[in-house]
């Protein structure tokens, strides 16, 4: 392929597509980098570039070289909004930004870059994954008492059995609570 693929022709073409496609199977992650940029940029204005772009950013993804998918997919869902593949790049570009955070524990999600992409499909996903986790909702537990239209049983049984219950949905014990907050 690698002869036919400098040739600017159709066959040229396809053949720079699939020799970009095996050097990513094959796990040579560079060549498959160096062959996708090669691509994007001789075939720029083609029909099938969003195509192109989406494989290259999911091969860096696939071979965790997430710094390198986050570029690729913001310079994509940029210049490719009406894409097929737009909701897929998405996902990748939000789970790529959570991992690479991870992977370096830096200060990579800002909430600057978490406002950015805010609005994408898995936006809110990304959000909750990169949030600072406060609390938990671990049970539940509801009773309706029963004792008055709209004032609760003076010695509080309909409030006790609900918190009892949420205790064990909790599958906890009353020591085991830190904080109650008895104002909803």
């Amino acid at each position: 392929l690698l002869p036919y693929s400098r040739t600017d022709d159709k066959i040229g073409k396809v053949a720079l597509f699939q020799l970009a496609v095996m050097y990513g199977n094959a796990g040579n992650v560079l060549k498959a980098d160096e062959t996708w940029n090669v691509y994007i940029n001789r075939y720029k204005t083609d029909k099938e570039i969003d195509e192109a772009i989406f494989l290259h950013g999911e091969l860096m993804y696939n071979f965790e070289n997430y710094k390198k998918c986050i570029e690729v997919f913001d310079k994509y869902k940029t210049n490719y909004p009406q894409s097929k593949y737009l909701q897929i790049a998405y996902f990748y570009l939000c789970d790529a930004l959570y991992k690479e955070n991870e992977k370096n524990r830096s200060l990579l999600l800002s909430i600057d870059y978490l406002n950015k992409y805010k609005d994408a499909p898995y936006g809110f996903q990304l959000m909750l994954n990169c949030a600072k986790i406060y609390a938990e909702i671990v049970g539940y537990g509801q009773t309706a008492d029963a004792h008055d239209m709209v004032a609760p049983d003076p010695e509080g049984k309909g409030a006790l059995k609900s918190m009892e219950l949420a205790l064990s949905d909790a599958g906890l014990k009353p020591a085991d609570i830190d904080y109650v907050n008895p104002h909803g």
